[in-house]
């Protein structure tokens, strides 16, 4: 009698970069172990944390060989944790997943088996935000399932990289074949802001199939409206990020994407400007900031040559200060308030 022989599985890769994550990265150790395709490896690269993040990572690791646990010994951020986590995975595919985020159970699975059906170089699936601690306030954000070939796929989809939203920028809720990564040869960047975009755009020219699945295959948790710190790194890490968008566009003769990569840099000079007001930089601080872009001429630069009718753009061009500053104004209060809001409904969620 004939028998036949199960297709080989090959073997996944899952990257967890983590830092200081001793009060999530147990969930999200579980929610990988729990992973309903059998042939896995977690690589987790500690950053140099100074909690319990490396104890939990190897308690994990003396139970479950599939955990494999490496260590920086200097915090450089989240973008050489995971290009050190690459250097270490043995995976016909990759996966990121950061400490603070879980995979659904058959997540890799699913991404797995679409690769293989479709032959795409890297599979995209939707993911969930989680907007509590208990996991109870959540948002499904799924794309149509669809498979993407070149030309096309650079033609209307590197778009992404430069303020659309077509596929996303981030490294994590996809599947991606190891060989990118060897024909690529990206790089740490030692950014600490859009550093997973950079490597997604890196990748992405390499790309000769990409597709979707219609389902959420990654929870994330989100901290936007309840985050309560200054983020000094944002302006500056995110002006450096539009420099290197120009330079790909120059380089990959992709002009369509200037006018998107300057909008969204107006948009990020908005936040900014809002981040300073919530967290005390004041009403002088924030005007002076705008008007030394102004002097600098970068505010002419990224407002200027494309055709707008948002507000803050319009403000921007005729270079009022005292009317940009009062919209982010009353921006930085509407924040604060949805702060409160959330912060009083997680409260009560974890009173009941």
């Amino acid at each position: 009698m004939l028998t036949c022989t199960p297709p080989q599985l090959e073997l996944v890769s899952i990257i967890v970069p983590a830092y200081n994550q001793q009060r999530y990265l147990a969930s999200c150790l579980r929610s990988l172990l729990r992973q309903s395709y059998p042939s896995f490896e977690v690589i987790l690269v500690n950053d140099a944390s100074t909690d319990k993040t490396l104890q939990i990572a190897e308690s994990f690791a003396r139970k479950d060989a599939r955990v494999k646990v490496f260590s920086q010994e200097k915090n450089a951020g989240v973008d050489h944790a995971r290009f050190r986590g690459i250097s270490e995975a043995h995976g016909a595919y990759l996966m990121f997943v950061d400490s603070d985020d879980t995979l659904p159970k058959d997540a890799v699975e699913s991404l797995y088996n679409e690769a293989v059906r479709t032959g795409a170089d890297v599979v995209e699936g939707g993911f969930t935000r989680i907007y509590d601690n208990l996991g109870l306030i959540k948002r499904s954000l799924l794309r149509s399932a669809r498979v993407i070939d070149q030309p096309e796929l650079f033609d209307d989809y590197f778009i992404s990289f430069f303020g659309s939203a077509d596929v996303s920028v981030s490294v994590w809720g996809k599947i991606i074949r190891r060989s990118l990564f060897d024909q690529a040869r990206p790089t740490p960047s030692g950014m600490r802001m859009g550093e997973d975009l950079l490597v997604s755009m890196q990748l992405f020219p390499f790309i000769k199939r990409y597709a979707f699945i219609g389902k959420s295959v990654y929870n994330y948790r989100w901290g936007g409206v309840t985050s309560g710190a200054y983020n000094a790194a944002y302006y500056s890490e995110l002006k450096k990020l539009y420099g290197l968008k120009k330079e790909a566009i120059s380089r990959h003769n992709y002009p369509k994407a200037l006018p998107g990569a300057k909008y969204e840099m107006c948009d990020i000079t908005f936040a900014q400007c809002v981040q300073m007001l919530r967290f005390g930089k004041g009403m002088v601080a924030t005007k002076e900031f705008i008007e030394r872009e102004i002097n600098s001429g970068f505010i002419d630069e990224i407002s200027n040559g494309y055709e707008s009718k948002n507000p803050k753009i319009l403000l921007l061009r005729k270079h009022d200060v005292e009317g940009f500053v009062a919209m982010a104004q009353a921006e930085a209060d509407r924040k604060k308030w949805i702060r409160k809001l959330v912060m009083s409904c997680q409260w009560l969620l974890n009173y009941i």
